[in-house]
């Protein structure tokens, strides 16, 4: 006879012990990896859109206030700065160094748009050079500070964060993991870049649809709300920019004809027409004269005219004359 062992005596397994795993350091330093790269990539581009437009980029500067002697060496230097906190980005041992000169260099842009919008101006960005230029507002406040806060990120965990050969950790060595890798970081970059063109091309059908619009209402083929042609303008008494009150009847006491040209200092197609405007004020002044009325505050408009040579400059509130 067989003793069976007894409910006490029974030998029982170990219970294995209970692992942990916190998750968060290395999810920290792979985003780190990736907003290097971004960030890299953002300062790219902008160096190269800058380089293309030179000339744009030096008026964008002045625009910003700083002394016209200062605008052409900025001009030149700026996108320079930018090509090297590009590259400085990229390898894990200068990583820091460059986030910490792209967040000096982002603050500056972000105290300098500050400075303007609180002035009541809005200079064109022209932060992307001859990519992308538009002016100042709240959106490009966002953004810069977006950045700046990718820049920070990075100067805080960029020493942490896996070099790029690391990738090859999770591509493997194998060929086919390389070219897939390649074929979509291609495809993201061509997604990228047509989803930005797309967007200028909204833009410019919008440009180009208003010009058509003018065009056939110039050429008597559409609609135009307001008085009808040949009917007498309304009197109207606005401040010029140096504070005197001048009123329509007054401006037409020359008995010369008098042209009308509405703009604002926010206008980008209305900008590149100005400077004819001061030339036909120069040119034609004994046969028209030719009035600028803009909107929004003097120190704005007075940057404009003294930009473009432009006299006879008067403002309204919002639209009611053109109205």
């Amino acid at each position: 006879m067989h003793m069976l062992p007894s409910p006490t005596t029974t030998s029982r397994k170990p219970t294995p012990p209970l692992h942990i795993v916190i998750v968060g350091m290395d999810d920290m330093n792979w985003l780190t990896l990736i907003a290097r790269l971004l960030l890299s990539a953002v300062f790219l581009v902008a160096a190269v859109g800058k380089l293309a437009d030179r000339q744009g980029s030096r008026e964008a500067i002045a625009d910003f206030g700083v002394p016209k002697v200062l605008a052409a060496p900025v001009a030149l230097v700026l996108p320079f700065v930018e090509l090297v906190i590009s590259l400085l980005l990229v390898p894990d041992a200068t990583a820091r160094w460059g986030a910490a000169a792209a967040l000096g260099v982002l603050a500056l842009f972000i105290a300098g748009m500050a400075i303007s919008l609180a002035r009541g101006r809005q200079p064109d960005c022209h932060c992307f050079g001859q990519l992308s230029s538009a002016p100042v507002g709240r959106s490009t406040l966002l953004r810069n500070g977006a950045l700046a806060g990718v820049a920070a990120l990075v100067l805080r965990y960029g020493g942490e964060s896996p070099d790029i050969a690391s990738i090859s950790t999770i591509v493997g060595s194998n060929a086919a993991g390389w070219v897939a890798l390649v074929v979509a970081l291609v495809a993201l970059a061509l997604a990228a870049i047509e989803a930005w063109f797309l967007l200028n091309l909204l833009t410019q059908q919008g440009r180009l649809l208003l010009r058509v619009d003018a065009l056939e209402v110039a050429t008597g083929l559409g609609e135009v709300a307001g008085l009808p042609i040949g009917q007498i303008a309304p009197d109207f008494a606005l401040r010029s920019l140096a504070g005197e009150r001048r009123e329509l009847a007054a401006l037409r006491s020359s008995h010369r004809p008098a042209l009308l040209f509405f703009t604002n200092p926010h206008c980008g197609p209305c900008d590149d027409l100005l400077p004819e405007v001061a030339r036909w004020q120069r040119e034609l002044a004994d046969r028209i004269d030719v009035i600028v009325i803009s909107r929004d505050s003097p120190e704005a408009n007075i940057a404009k005219a003294e930009k473009h040579g432009l006299r006879d400059v008067l403002l309204q509130r919002k639209r009611e004359v053109g109205e």
